[in-house]
């Protein structure tokens, strides 16, 4: 087991090592390097990985207090309310997640492409802890 996430570990870092090491091939080879990576694309990606993971956190969030006001509203009238339990739960989710968007501001920094998409999910997040 431990040789094998081992293996799963390294496996980025060999594939970057080869392909760094065969960047010069000869033409009468027939087959080609696979194209480098660039780092910076690279950082992109795991940037914009980490931008989606916060937004599907968010979303996950948001989707288990509709669902635990509706289930209220539906054994209590219109006016049911979640249980303190259930709003301390929610509350320390969203407390969790806005930390997190603030642990993301080097993200965005980076590539202010993603900006607009932190926006919008550190909006909801607000919201939602706002009650709108």
């Amino acid at each position: 087991m431990r040789k094998s996430t081992l293996a799963l570990a390294a496996t980025p870092f060999l594939v970057v090592a080869l392909a760094s090491c065969s960047s010069s091939t000869s033409g009468s080879g027939g087959s080609s390097a696979p194209p480098e990576v660039p780092p910076s694309e690279i950082a992109n990606t795991e940037n914009e990985a980490k931008v989606d993971a916060f937004c599907d956190q968010v979303d996950a969030v948001l989707a288990e207090a509709k669902k635990l006001t509706e289930d209220a509203q539906k054994a209590d009238g219109p006016t049911g309310t979640m249980t303190k339990e259930q709003t301390a739960k929610i509350k320390a989710e969203v407390k969790k997640l806005s930390d997190q968007a603030k642990a993301l501001a080097p993200v965005v920094i980076a590539e202010p492409q993603l900006t607009e998409k932190v926006t919008e999910c550190a909006t909801n997040l607000q919201d939602a802890s706002l009650g709108g």
